[in-house]
């Protein structure tokens, strides 16, 4: 997918697109392959795993990550898989944190690919849009340990 389109396609979600423009332009400019953007929405937060070839201009891959939580935060392991299960996604336990991760194949709408996992986590739908609050290139272990 291009990058313009999948611009655009998020545009109509986010409260601040020109923040996720930027983090596109930036990565471009830097000959960055990977962007992880944090995004909430209110009592959700989610990475954007995103794999770009910068000298396209191509989105290759987009998982969605969404932390569960550390230590006593988290919930059971039975709990998250289950999420996973409904997600269509994976389980990812790395230290004494947990996160969901959902791959985008491509095969429905960008848009609706997150606004459905939005609603499963959620457990309704959203009244608000999601809101750019974080980017960056290579620091993934930053959302990890923050969220």
């Amino acid at each position: 997918m291009r990058i313009d389109s999948f611009l655009e396609a998020l545009s109509g979600i986010l409260s601040n697109p020109e923040e996720l423009l930027v983090a596109f332009e930036e990565a471009i400019h830097l000959g960055m392959n990977q962007l992880y953007v944090l995004m909430g929405r209110e009592k959700l937060r989610l990475v954007m795993v995103i794999q770009i070839n910068p000298f396209a201009e191509e989105v290759l891959s987009l998982v969605i990550m969404i932390p569960l939580g550390c230590g006593e935060a988290q919930p059971s392991m039975e709990s998250a898989n289950k999420l996973a299960r409904e997600l269509g996604g994976v389980v990812m336990a790395y230290g004494d944190c947990s996160s969901v991760l959902i791959g985008y194949d491509g095969s429905r709408d960008l848009v609706e690919f997150i606004e459905s996992i939005s609603q499963k986590v959620l457990g309704e739908k959203a009244n608000s849009r999601f809101s750019v609050e974080h980017y960056s290139y290579d620091l993934f272990l930053e959302y990890l340990e923050n969220t």
